[in-house]
């Protein structure tokens, strides 16, 4: 479970013809989870408040920071009943979505959709295959 969420941006530090920012941000989150949507909620939050529209980065990065192992974390003595079923839904939830997409191949439930045509699409079309890692991409041969 992570308790603090950092999220950075980067320029091309190799182009100082552009305009050059580095932000990051630290988000502490109220208390430590492995629910993919408090995560996201997080980021978005930091995003919000370091990114620049002028700027052309280059790189981003999230880091989940101050980890701690589920079952020794310290639970709160403002804990109700209602948070301990909000706790327990969430965690069905999330292993909810990791069990469809073991069963169903990775990526198949997602949170968010990322745009269709982004720029980032046209670097993963170009990749060469990758036949240690994947069945999908070993070459298969046919005997007649």
């Amino acid at each position: 479970m992570a308790r603090t969420v950092y999220v950075f941006l980067k320029t091309n530090r190799h182009r100082p013809d552009l305009p050059q920012y580095s932000p990051s941000a630290v988000v502490e989150l109220t208390k430590p989870t492995d629910d993919s949507r408090e995560i996201l909620h997080a980021v978005a939050q930091a995003f919000v408040a370091i990114y620049g529209p002028h700027y052309r980065f280059m790189k981003a990065g999230v880091m989940l920071i101050d980890l701690i192992d589920a079952n020794r974390q310290q639970l709160s003595l403002l804990d109700t009943a209602q948070t301990a079923a909000d706790r327990e839904r969430g965690e069905r939830l999330m292993a909810t979505l990791d069990e469809l997409n073991r069963q169903m191949g990775r990526g198949t439930v997602k949170l968010g959709m990322p745009t269709p045509n982004a720029a980032w699409h046209l670097r993963c079309a170009n990749r060469s295959p990758r036949w240690t890692t994947r069945w999908e991409d070993l070459p298969r041969i046919t005997v007649r």
